[in-house]
Protein backbone atom coordinates (compact mmCIF):
# COMPACT_ATOMS: atom_id res chain seq x y z
CA UNK A 1 0.00 0.00 0.00
CA UNK A 2 2.94 2.14 0.68
CA UNK A 3 4.49 1.31 -2.39
CA UNK A 4 1.28 2.13 -4.34
CA UNK A 5 1.24 5.45 -2.46
CA UNK A 6 4.59 6.42 -3.27
CA UNK A 7 4.34 5.19 -7.12
CA UNK A 8 1.09 7.50 -7.47
CA UNK A 9 3.27 10.83 -5.62
CA UNK A 10 5.55 10.02 -8.07
CA UNK A 11 3.36 10.06 -11.00
CA UNK A 12 1.90 13.03 -9.97
CA UNK A 13 5.24 14.98 -9.68
CA UNK A 14 6.26 13.54 -12.89
CA UNK A 15 3.48 14.88 -14.66
CA UNK A 16 3.03 18.15 -12.97
CA UNK A 17 6.12 18.67 -13.82
CA UNK A 18 5.74 17.55 -17.21
CA UNK A 19 2.81 20.05 -17.65
CA UNK A 20 4.97 22.84 -16.36
CA UNK A 21 7.93 22.39 -19.10
CA UNK A 22 7.24 22.48 -22.61
CA UNK A 23 10.51 20.95 -23.15
CA UNK A 24 13.30 19.06 -21.26
CA UNK A 25 16.49 20.07 -23.65
CA UNK A 26 17.38 22.81 -25.36
CA UNK A 27 18.94 23.10 -29.22
CA UNK A 28 20.89 25.47 -30.55
CA UNK A 29 20.03 27.09 -33.86
CA UNK A 30 21.84 29.56 -35.97
CA UNK A 31 20.27 32.08 -38.57
CA UNK A 32 23.16 32.94 -40.13
CA UNK A 33 21.42 36.15 -42.55
CA UNK A 34 20.88 37.80 -38.52
CA UNK A 35 23.91 36.58 -37.13
CA UNK A 36 22.75 34.87 -33.87
CA UNK A 37 22.03 32.17 -32.61
CA UNK A 38 18.95 30.88 -30.27
CA UNK A 39 18.43 27.70 -28.14
CA UNK A 40 15.00 26.73 -28.07
CA UNK A 41 13.45 23.10 -26.95
CA UNK A 42 13.88 20.33 -28.76
CA UNK A 43 10.54 19.39 -28.63
CA UNK A 44 9.93 22.08 -30.82
CA UNK A 45 10.19 21.64 -34.91
CA UNK A 46 12.47 24.67 -36.11
CA UNK A 47 12.83 25.61 -39.53
CA UNK A 48 15.11 28.28 -40.88
CA UNK A 49 15.43 29.22 -44.47
CA UNK A 50 18.49 26.86 -45.12
CA UNK A 51 18.04 24.23 -42.40
CA UNK A 52 14.67 22.54 -41.82
CA UNK A 53 12.48 18.87 -42.64
CA UNK A 54 11.08 18.87 -46.02
CA UNK A 55 8.95 16.53 -44.58
CA UNK A 56 7.61 19.04 -41.88
CA UNK A 57 7.50 21.84 -44.62
CA UNK A 58 5.41 19.30 -46.68
CA UNK A 59 3.12 18.57 -43.80
CA UNK A 60 2.03 21.63 -42.52
CA UNK A 61 2.26 24.64 -44.96
CA UNK A 62 1.97 22.01 -48.17
CA UNK A 63 5.77 23.72 -49.23
CA UNK A 64 8.31 22.04 -51.08
CA UNK A 65 12.20 23.48 -50.42
CA UNK A 66 11.66 26.18 -53.59
CA UNK A 67 8.30 27.47 -52.31
CA UNK A 68 9.07 26.98 -48.36
CA UNK A 69 11.75 29.37 -49.07
CA UNK A 70 9.60 31.61 -51.30
CA UNK A 71 7.25 31.77 -48.33
CA UNK A 72 10.09 33.00 -45.81
CA UNK A 73 11.36 35.76 -47.80
CA UNK A 74 7.70 36.64 -48.82
CA UNK A 75 6.96 37.72 -45.05
CA UNK A 76 10.88 38.51 -44.05
CA UNK A 77 11.06 35.42 -41.84
CA UNK A 78 14.10 33.78 -40.72
CA UNK A 79 13.42 31.09 -38.52
CA UNK A 80 9.66 29.76 -37.93
CA UNK A 81 9.03 27.27 -34.93
CA UNK A 82 5.86 25.47 -33.75
CA UNK A 83 5.10 23.32 -30.62
CA UNK A 84 2.05 21.99 -29.24
CA UNK A 85 0.07 23.54 -26.45
CA UNK A 86 -3.18 23.16 -24.53
CA UNK A 87 -5.93 21.08 -27.10
CA UNK A 88 -5.75 21.52 -30.47
CA UNK A 89 -4.11 25.06 -30.02
CA UNK A 90 -0.15 25.36 -31.63
CA UNK A 91 2.13 27.74 -30.36
CA UNK A 92 4.22 29.26 -33.04
CA UNK A 93 7.37 31.74 -33.35
CA UNK A 94 8.19 33.64 -35.49
CA UNK A 95 11.63 35.59 -36.21
CA UNK A 96 11.98 38.36 -38.76
CA UNK A 97 13.63 41.02 -39.94
CA UNK A 98 12.89 44.47 -42.22
CA UNK A 99 15.52 46.95 -44.23
CA UNK A 100 13.04 50.00 -44.01
CA UNK A 101 13.65 50.80 -40.26
CA UNK A 102 14.76 54.06 -38.82
CA UNK A 103 16.51 52.83 -35.70
CA UNK A 104 20.47 52.65 -36.58
CA UNK A 105 21.70 52.60 -32.97
CA UNK A 106 21.89 49.15 -32.10
CA UNK A 107 19.58 48.45 -28.90
CA UNK A 108 22.81 47.21 -26.79
CA UNK A 109 24.01 50.92 -26.84
CA UNK A 110 20.56 52.91 -25.72
CA UNK A 111 20.37 54.11 -22.38
CA UNK A 112 17.47 53.24 -20.02
CA UNK A 113 15.59 56.49 -21.02
CA UNK A 114 15.85 55.97 -24.61
CA UNK A 115 14.97 52.79 -24.27
CA UNK A 116 11.90 53.89 -22.18
CA UNK A 117 11.00 56.51 -25.01
CA UNK A 118 11.49 54.02 -28.19
CA UNK A 119 8.90 51.47 -26.41
CA UNK A 120 6.39 54.30 -25.50
CA UNK A 121 6.34 55.85 -28.73
CA UNK A 122 6.39 52.67 -30.54
CA UNK A 123 3.11 51.43 -28.68
CA UNK A 124 1.42 54.49 -29.04
CA UNK A 125 2.33 54.42 -33.32
CA UNK A 126 0.82 50.62 -32.86
CA UNK A 127 -2.17 51.30 -30.88
CA UNK A 128 -3.14 54.34 -32.92
CA UNK A 129 -2.55 52.44 -36.08
CA UNK A 130 -5.34 52.80 -38.52
CA UNK A 131 -6.65 49.99 -40.47
CA UNK A 132 -4.80 47.47 -38.04
CA UNK A 133 -6.55 44.59 -36.43
CA UNK A 134 -3.89 44.24 -33.53
CA UNK A 135 -4.37 45.48 -30.46
CA UNK A 136 -1.52 46.20 -28.02
CA UNK A 137 -2.30 45.94 -23.93
CA UNK A 138 1.11 46.90 -22.66
CA UNK A 139 4.58 47.36 -22.99
CA UNK A 140 7.52 47.08 -21.50
CA UNK A 141 11.64 47.08 -21.59
CA UNK A 142 13.74 44.19 -20.61
CA UNK A 143 17.69 43.86 -20.81
CA UNK A 144 18.89 40.62 -22.82
CA UNK A 145 22.25 38.76 -22.30
CA UNK A 146 23.45 40.75 -25.05
CA UNK A 147 21.01 43.13 -26.34
CA UNK A 148 17.89 45.41 -24.84
CA UNK A 149 14.35 44.97 -26.08
CA UNK A 150 10.99 46.05 -25.71
CA UNK A 151 8.01 43.97 -25.35
CA UNK A 152 4.32 43.88 -26.56
CA UNK A 153 1.53 41.98 -25.66
CA UNK A 154 -0.90 42.18 -28.02
CA UNK A 155 -4.14 40.27 -29.41
CA UNK A 156 -5.01 39.86 -33.17
CA UNK A 157 -7.18 37.87 -35.26
CA UNK A 158 -6.41 36.00 -38.29
CA UNK A 159 -8.11 36.11 -42.20
CA UNK A 160 -11.00 34.66 -40.47
CA UNK A 161 -11.73 36.55 -37.59
CA UNK A 162 -10.40 33.83 -35.34
CA UNK A 163 -8.64 35.66 -32.00
CA UNK A 164 -4.94 35.29 -31.96
CA UNK A 165 -2.99 35.73 -28.58
CA UNK A 166 0.81 37.28 -29.23
CA UNK A 167 4.13 38.04 -27.16
CA UNK A 168 6.22 40.39 -29.21
CA UNK A 169 9.99 41.18 -28.59
CA UNK A 170 11.90 44.03 -30.77
CA UNK A 171 15.43 45.28 -30.92
CA UNK A 172 18.01 46.17 -33.62
CA UNK A 173 21.47 44.58 -33.17
CA UNK A 174 24.31 44.39 -35.45
CA UNK A 175 22.31 46.84 -37.81
CA UNK A 176 18.98 44.25 -38.22
CA UNK A 177 15.87 45.36 -36.78
CA UNK A 178 14.95 42.21 -35.47
CA UNK A 179 11.31 40.95 -34.44
CA UNK A 180 11.07 37.65 -32.20
CA UNK A 181 7.08 36.84 -31.58
CA UNK A 182 5.44 34.42 -29.66
CA UNK A 183 1.61 33.61 -30.92
CA UNK A 184 -1.45 31.46 -30.49
CA UNK A 185 -5.15 30.60 -30.81
CA UNK A 186 -5.40 30.53 -27.23
CA UNK A 187 -4.36 32.86 -24.86
CA UNK A 188 -0.56 32.36 -23.78
CA UNK A 189 0.71 29.87 -21.11
CA UNK A 190 2.85 31.19 -18.82
CA UNK A 191 4.57 28.11 -19.03
CA UNK A 192 5.27 28.55 -22.74
CA UNK A 193 5.39 32.95 -22.14
CA UNK A 194 8.59 32.00 -19.38
CA UNK A 195 10.15 29.55 -22.26
CA UNK A 196 10.36 32.18 -25.08
CA UNK A 197 11.18 35.16 -22.84
CA UNK A 198 14.75 32.62 -21.42
CA UNK A 199 15.18 31.67 -25.06
CA UNK A 200 14.71 35.32 -26.52
CA UNK A 201 16.71 37.39 -23.67
CA UNK A 202 19.80 34.61 -23.95
CA UNK A 203 20.20 35.45 -27.54
CA UNK A 204 23.76 35.01 -28.28
CA UNK A 205 24.87 37.26 -31.29
CA UNK A 206 28.37 37.07 -33.69
CA UNK A 207 30.39 39.92 -33.56
CA UNK A 208 30.92 42.06 -36.99
CA UNK A 209 33.87 43.64 -37.71
CA UNK A 210 33.60 47.43 -37.62
CA UNK A 211 35.61 48.71 -40.51
CA UNK A 212 38.10 51.60 -39.75
CA UNK A 213 36.98 54.83 -39.89
CA UNK A 214 38.61 58.18 -40.66
CA UNK A 215 39.21 59.97 -37.46
CA UNK A 216 36.75 62.80 -37.88
CA UNK A 217 34.17 60.58 -39.11
CA UNK A 218 31.88 59.70 -35.95
CA UNK A 219 29.85 56.77 -35.09
CA UNK A 220 26.02 57.13 -34.11
CA UNK A 221 26.94 56.25 -30.97
CA UNK A 222 29.09 59.48 -30.86
CA UNK A 223 27.17 62.15 -32.23
CA UNK A 224 23.76 61.40 -30.05
CA UNK A 225 26.18 61.57 -27.34
CA UNK A 226 27.25 64.67 -28.43
CA UNK A 227 23.99 65.88 -28.83
CA UNK A 228 22.85 64.95 -25.29
CA UNK A 229 26.23 66.62 -23.72
CA UNK A 230 25.06 69.70 -25.82
CA UNK A 231 21.47 69.62 -24.99
CA UNK A 232 22.64 69.35 -21.14
CA UNK A 233 25.25 72.34 -21.95
CA UNK A 234 22.20 74.04 -23.13
CA UNK A 235 19.80 73.22 -20.44
CA UNK A 236 22.48 74.54 -18.00
CA UNK A 237 23.29 77.88 -19.45
CA UNK A 238 19.25 78.75 -19.86
CA UNK A 239 18.92 77.46 -16.19
CA UNK A 240 21.79 79.80 -15.20
CA UNK A 241 20.01 82.62 -17.78
CA UNK A 242 17.29 82.18 -15.82
CA UNK A 243 18.65 82.16 -12.25
CA UNK A 244 20.60 85.36 -13.14
CA UNK A 245 17.23 87.14 -14.66
CA UNK A 246 15.02 86.49 -11.47
CA UNK A 247 18.30 87.74 -9.18
CA UNK A 248 18.41 90.63 -11.48
CA UNK A 249 14.49 91.07 -10.90
CA UNK A 250 14.50 90.37 -7.32
CA UNK A 251 17.23 92.87 -6.57
CA UNK A 252 15.62 95.65 -8.95
CA UNK A 253 12.57 94.96 -7.08
CA UNK A 254 14.33 95.62 -3.75
CA UNK A 255 16.63 98.91 -5.22
CA UNK A 256 12.54 100.06 -6.36
CA UNK A 257 11.38 99.25 -2.83
CA UNK A 258 14.20 101.37 -1.24
CA UNK A 259 13.66 104.30 -3.10
CA UNK A 260 9.87 104.09 -2.65
CA UNK A 261 10.61 104.25 1.20
CA UNK A 262 13.24 106.85 1.05
CA UNK A 263 10.78 109.11 -0.95
CA UNK A 264 8.45 108.36 1.81
CA UNK A 265 10.38 108.88 4.22
CA UNK A 266 12.09 111.75 2.49
CA UNK A 267 8.43 113.36 2.28
CA UNK A 268 7.51 112.69 6.01
CA UNK A 269 10.53 114.91 7.05
CA UNK A 270 9.98 117.87 4.71
CA UNK A 271 5.69 117.74 6.21
CA UNK A 272 7.09 117.77 9.69
CA UNK A 273 9.72 120.77 9.35
CA UNK A 274 7.14 122.35 7.85
CA UNK A 275 4.37 122.17 10.38
CA UNK A 276 6.04 124.93 13.35
CA UNK A 277 5.85 127.21 10.58
CA UNK A 278 2.40 126.99 9.43
CA UNK A 279 1.46 127.19 13.77
CA UNK A 280 3.21 130.38 14.16
CA UNK A 281 1.87 131.89 11.08
CA UNK A 282 -1.56 131.37 12.60
CA UNK A 283 -0.72 132.97 15.97
CA UNK A 284 0.85 135.79 13.91
CA UNK A 285 -2.48 136.47 12.00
Amino acid sequence: MKAIRMFIGIAIILATVMALCPASLAKSHNVEELKFSIDLPDTWTVATRTEFDEKFTKSYFDKDKDAWQRFMKLYDYYLFAAAVGSGDAQYEICVSSYDDFEEKIDYSDLYDFELEMTAKASYKANVNSEGSTTVYSDYTVIKGAETNYIVFNYQDVDTEGNPMYGRLYHTVMNGFAIDFDLNAYEKLSDDYVDVFDAAVASVQYDEIPVPDAPWYELSDRTKKDLIYIALLILAIALVVVIIIFIISKVKERKEFNRAAEEAVRAAAEANADAEPLNDSETETE
